[in-house]
């Protein structure tokens, strides 16, 4: 992630424990599939259906995109 570190990515999503937080430790940062992270892991440790684990990610990434933008800029 150009512009920030892993620690400051958790922390704009808003800590591992977070459902976007969580998402991104287990899929981009230890190479999980969105499936495994949906039935595994979950949002606090409740399963979620693979379509909303989709758009978690996908949400997340957003989030950190804009926060990557914003950390060059400053």
């Amino acid at each position: 992630m150009l512009g920030i570190g892993a620690h400051d990515a958790l922390e704009a999503l808003s800590g591992i424990s977070s459902a976007a937080g969580s998402c991104v430790w287990h899929v981009v940062g230890l190479q999980r599939s969105v499936r495994e992270w949906a039935i595994r892991q979950g949002w606090g440790g409740r399963p979620v259906r693979q379509e909303q684990a989709q758009g978690i990610l996908v949400a997340a990434l957003g989030m950190l995109a804009a926060q990557s933008r914003y950390a060059l800029a400053g």
